[in-house]
């Protein structure tokens, strides 16, 4: 037989348990979310040198892109391409 004693502990360790998965399950949907944005921003000039590269491959000597950030790729790509 329990005591009312360790009826309230298990129910208050029932209430933590729940709290922690529910902490755990939108933690890692924050990661993840952080992790796509961050990603995207990475490969997004990447992309645009790609998608140029292929305009410039199939005859298109005019085609440019805006350079729109101060990092080592945007560097590497000059002003403007």
């Amino acid at each position: 037989m329990s005591t009312a004693y360790e009826s309230d502990i298990f129910h208050h360790a029932e209430a933590v348990k729940e709290r922690t998965i529910i902490a755990v399950v939108f933690v890692g949907i924050l990661g993840i979310f952080l992790v796509t944005l961050s990603i995207r921003r990475m490969f997004g000039p990447l992309q645009q040198l790609t998608e140029l590269t292929h305009k410039v491959a199939q005859g298109n000597l005019d085609a440019s892109i805006v350079v729109e950030s101060t990092d080592e790729i945007a560097r590497w790509r000059g002003p403007s391409i």
